[in-house]
């Protein structure tokens, strides 16, 4: 606590008056005034008395309009003397350490409006040196900015990401215990996206965020690190690429472009528009420029967009049903660079744009434009084109050696894997396959649980097949029982007649009582359950799992896929995943992988010979390599 002489007295009256005011409409507006008052000045204030409106009416008789909320109130420094004292507490928290300070604001209804009766803003202390996030008051989020992470948090996102998300965008400084507390309250209730005002700011948005796997309404987005950005060309085929740059930040003119890598591997920008910031009509105008310009073709897979919360919600507007792919705009280490040197020269040409009187200096600073950034966009293909030929050799030379490392490669590789051996559909067939052989297998009713506690020798009795496929339905029965009772894990899940032990497979494991009343599981689970509804539930499980996979041209991957429909232990769903993974792996013989091998080489080499024609994103994909090999030949 601070001493008598430590004690300093800063006025901050002038401060409220310009930042708040003195008259206001509604309590709601005087809270959101008085919100940013105590961010810009590390304060925090709270009621110190009040007569609500009901009280109001028993006194006078008089009803005052609901939205005032208060006939009086006052607001006092939260390091105020307060009237209840808890000491036990003080001393663990000496942010809010009393020291009796008067200063205050009071507030009372004057013409159906609220007005500022007394200001004391003089303050006998400190400021936290200026960091208003040591008050969790300050760190509070709005419901606009809540709805804007909800999709983040509904899918698990690491603590990190969300803090440095809600930094960038919002200049709020969370922590792992708020984090927590808005995880918490979240995942209980269902949030609104945020609405066009918020998207409107995120417009603005300094700091781009990276998260694995959202989703917003009917459109999947995933986001690529830099690092990725070298897979993203075996990954996908044609591709979209939207991104914003702001070049004039004194006018707050931005320039938004569009850059289309068609089937043939050409790379051209088919889009600009010039938008003010300053004008409450840009997010409008973007989409309609979107909407008159834009047509994909049928075939298209994704759109590339830049990593914009705004583009994001632009985009899902205009194409509710086209996947996207958020990326960085930066391919390579040394782009930063080049992209630096073309900045300038972008300035000066759009001010030549803007200063423009007639249509003819309009079209030539147009097309000045168009020449410097298609010399951008030429750069960043002859080096994106090298890294990929350099890569992909890499890849092929580790498939072939891939051995006992197969499940930890595959792991972070299965989607490009699978394009490079040219079997896209081979996984979900098989998995539709070990589907069928597990409803034969169980037809005649057999408990599941003998199955499930066979020894080695008798699995093994079973045949390769039938065995897939009962540990194909041991997984899909553990999450029957974990979506059937809302756990996180099958040890959650408790057969009270077994002692208070806690089944997980085969293994057994005591639990404490302690521990039961915890996780409050009283469920009787027994694994021999009716045949016939486990194999319903897994089938639809399965299913459309099977039509993801098969349907997005592995767009998702198999382990985000699996992310979605399971909570168990990653490193034990991993294993499975890869173990099949594996069993397709060694079906390949050397004739189907040379022939798959010679065809990535042998394009990357004709496509780096062509004269000035750009890498396309459909390299590798087996598609294209049969056609453009069959184009050569004739």
């Amino acid at each position: 606590m601070m001493s008598a002489c430590d004690k300093v007295l800063v006025d901050l009256n002038s401060e409220f008056n310009r930042i708040v005011g003195t008259s206001f409409k509604s309590i709601d507006e005087f809270r959101k005034l008085l919100r940013d008052f105590e961010l810009q000045t590390a304060t925090s204030y709270i009621v110190k008395s009040c007569t609500p409106l009901n009280t109001w009416f028993k006194e006078s008789g008089i009803r005052l309009p609901e939205r005032l909320g208060y006939q009086h109130v006052k607001y006092g420094c939260v390091h105020s003397t307060r009237k209840t004292r808890n000491d036990r507490v003080e001393p663990k928290r000496p942010r809010y350490v009393e020291l009796n300070c008067e200063a205050s604001v009071s507030l009372v209804e004057q013409d159906c409006q609220l007005v500022v009766k007394s200001l004391k803003m003089i303050h006998n202390h400190n400021f936290q040196n200026n960091q208003p996030w040591l008050y969790a008051k300050n760190r509070h989020l709005t419901a606009d900015q809540e709805a804007v992470i909800y999709d983040m948090v509904r899918q698990s996102s690491d603590t990190q990401t969300i803090r440095r998300v809600v930094e960038d965008n919002f200049g709020i400084h969370l922590t792992r215990h708020d984090i927590r507390h808005v995880r918490d309250r979240l995942l209980g209730k269902t949030v609104q996206g945020p609405n066009l005002a918020i998207v409107q700011q995120l417009l603005e948005s300094k700091g781009p965020y990276i998260v694995s796997y959202i989703e917003h309404r009917q459109t999947r987005v995933l986001t690529f690190t830099t690092e990725s950005l070298k897979k993203l060309a075996l990954a996908f085929g044609d591709v979209f690429l939207l991104y914003c740059i702001h070049p004039i930040h004194k006018c707050n003119y931005a320039l938004w472009c569009i850059m289309i890598i068609d089937r043939t591997g050409i790379a051209r920008t088919v889009f600009y528009a010039i938008l003010s910031h300053q004008k409450q009509d840009a997010f409008y105008l973007a989409l309609d420029s979107f909407k008159k310009i834009m047509s994909l073709p049928s075939d298209v897979q994704a759109l590339v967009v830049s990593k914009r919360p705004a583009l994001m919600y632009a985009i899902s507007h205009v194409f509710p049903k086209t996947p996207l792919v958020m990326c960085s705009f930066h391919l390579l280490a040394d782009v930063r660079e080049q992209f630096t040197q073309t900045v300038p020269s972008l300035n000066q040409l759009l001010s030549a744009l803007l200063e423009a009187n007639t249509s003819a200096e309009y079209d030539s600073a147009l097309k000045a434009i168009s020449d410097s950034s298609s010399e951008l966009f030429q750069y960043l293909s002859r080096n994106w084109l090298g890294s990929m030929k350099h890569w992909a050799k890499h890849m092929l030379n580790e498939v072939r050696t891939l051995g006992s490392n197969v499940i930890d490669y595959a792991e972070k590789h299965s989607r490009l894997v699978m394009y490079l051996l040219g079997r896209p559909l081979e996984l979900p067939e098989m998995i539709e396959h070990m589907i069928d052989q597990t409803e034969a297998l169980f037809r005649s009713g057999e408990p599941i649980g003998a199955m499930l506690h066979m020894s080695e020798d008798e699995k093994s009795k079973l045949g390769p097949d039938l065995l897939d496929a009962l540990n194909l339905l041991t997984d899909y029965a553990q999450r029957i029982l974990l979506q059937h009772y809302k756990c996180e894990s099958v040890d959650k899940v408790v057969n009270r007649r077994s002692s208070c032990d806690v089944y997980s497979g085969e293994q057994k494991y005591a639990v404490s009582k302690k521990h039961l009343n915890k996780c409050r599981c009283t469920f009787h689970v027994q694994w021999d359950l009716p045949c016939k509804h486990v194999i319903e539930t897994a089938r639809t499980i399965g299913e459309p799992l099977v039509n993801l996979l098969a349907g997005s041209r592995w767009l998702h991957g198999f382990s985000n896929t699996e992310v979605k429909i399971s909570k168990c232990s990653r490193s034990a769903r991993i294993s499975r995943i890869m173990n099949r993974l594996k069993s397709v792996l060694t079906q390949l013989d050397d004739e189907d992988f040379e022939r798959n091998a010679c065809s990535v080489e042998t394009l990357i080499d004709h496509i780096s010979a062509a004269p000035n024609c750009h890498i396309s994103s459909r390299i590798c994909q087996p598609a294209a390599v049969h056609e453009i090999a069959r184009v050569s030949s004739a």
